[in-house]
C-alpha cells in the first residue's frame, strides 16, 4: 500500500490473489517442517474442518 494513493482492483482479482498467496505460505510451512523431525499436520482446509470424515 502506498500512502495517499487509492488503489482499486477488481474483486475477482483480489480473491484470486488471496488464495494464491495463502498457497505460497502453506508451501513455506511445508518446506520448513520438512527440514525437521516434526511430522507435519494436514494443511488441507477440508481436513482441518473435518479431520475424520467417517465420524460425522
Amino acid at each position: 500500500m502506498t500512502r495517499g494513493n487509492i488503489h482499486t482492483d477488481p474483486t475477482p482479482l483480489l480473491i484470486a490473489h488471496f488464495f494464491n498467496h495463502q498457497t505460497h505460505h502453506r508451501g513455506q510451512i511445508h518446506d520448513l517442517l520438512s527440514q525437521t523431525s516434526v511430522v507435519p499436520p494436514s494443511l488441507d482446509m477440508h481436513r482441518i474442518l473435518r479431520p475424520d470424515p467417517a465420524n460425522v
